[in-house]
């Protein structure tokens, strides 16, 4: 078959591979319809990540038709259209025995710690596959893992229609964010992103206000529509020190920041604004099976247009270059690769 191939860091080959063989009963080979560049995929290919490690397929926002099972699967057959749920975890462990699968301490993700899916076919385990329906394309479906992630860490916050929140960081997961904020009808929708193209998108995807940081203190900004209070919760969907910063500025006391960013290995932040002000902070990584439906649901029904994050969909065949421009190109939110 034929796949991407991060070979070392900053280089990836489109090259002949042998197809996955289904050597246990409950794998499934899945034929790929379509995969979604994550800006963890991105971080391995610079080498920034320190996780994928070459040689690697990467890829793990990904779907397609199941083309095979093993012996021992049950309630999914070839030609079942299925989203791959990336997180495999252990079953053993004490969050996994508690049924926080999400929480596993040794859990694998496809396209990180085994083969993922810039490739023609990917080789999963049952319990990974998760039905879409007919009405949601793959194309859509390529962007379920990263809608997903979002449903579980808004989850965590207690939003209420007219509150004021705001989310820093205008990437696929910043405004996936907004799409998902709006539908909780808050008082003001605030997005703090220095890409004027990703300003605009906020805005047409329901923020109120879209803020450049570069010309613009957001707190003096956020003050002026908060009546000086600041907001009720921000999405905090960078990870580095100045988006965190940023974020804890703008929380009004007692307020909430969801962390969903995951960037910077290390960074800082004023623990005294956070304490006086006694802010919330939580902390949410990957997804569960409920946020996964209600991801599904979401892009089934247009609730969410995830369709309009979509920048690039190209042939697998021309997934290196597109890799290139996505790294590069601040124009390109998302890029689906199709084999």
């Amino acid at each position: 078959m034929k796949a991407i191939l991060l070979t070392a860091p900053g280089l990836l080959e489109y090259v002949d591979v042998p197809d996955p063989v289904l050597d246990e009963e409950f794998d499934i080979l899945v034929r790929v319809g379509a995969t979604s560049i994550c800006g963890s995929d991105t971080h391995g290919y610079t080498g920034h990540g320190g996780r994928r490690v070459p040689p690697l397929i990467m890829g793990h926002e990904t779907c397609g038709t199941v083309a095979a099972v093993g012996p021992g699967v049950t309630g999914v057959a070839v030609g079942d259209r299925i989203f791959v749920a990336p997180m495999l975890s252990c079953l053993r462990c004490p969050p996994c025995s508690t049924g926080a699968y999400d929480a596993c301490t040794s859990r694998l993700v496809y396209g990180a710690d085994m083969p993922g899916a810039f490739a023609e076919l990917l080789r999963i385990k049952a319990r990974s596959a998760v039905p879409i329906p007919d009405g949601v394309s793959f194309v859509q479906a390529a962007l379920i893992e990263q809608l997903s992630v979002v449903v579980k860490g808004v989850s965590r916050a207690s939003i209420a229609a007219g509150d004021s929140v705001a989310v820093v960081g205008g990437g696929p997961i910043g405004l996936l964010a907004v799409c998902l904020l709006a539908l909780h009808h808050p008082r003001n929708l605030v997005v703090v992103e220095p890409d004027a193209g990703r300003r605009a998108k906020a805005i047409e995807l329901g923020a109120t206000l879209a803020i450049d940081p570069a010309s613009t203190d957001p707190w003096t900004a956020v003050a002026e529509v908060t009546a000086g209070v600041g907001v009720d919760v921000c999405v905090e969907a960078a990870g580095i020190t100045p988006t965190v910063a940023t974020a804890v500025n703008v929380i009004r006391p007692g307020g909430t920041m969801v962390w969903l960013g995951n960037t910077g290995r290390v960074v800082e932040i004023d623990e005294f604004k956070v304490v006086w002000n006694q802010l919330t902070i939580v902390a949410s990584v990957g997804m569960t099976q409920a946020s996964i439906m209600r991801a599904i649901e979401l892009i089934e029904t247009g609730a969410v247009p995830v369709e309009r994050l979509v920048s690039l969909a190209v042939p697998l065949a021309e997934g290196v270059a597109a890799f290139e421009r996505t790294v590069h190109d601040l124009s390109v939110i998302k890029t689906v690769l199709l084999p």
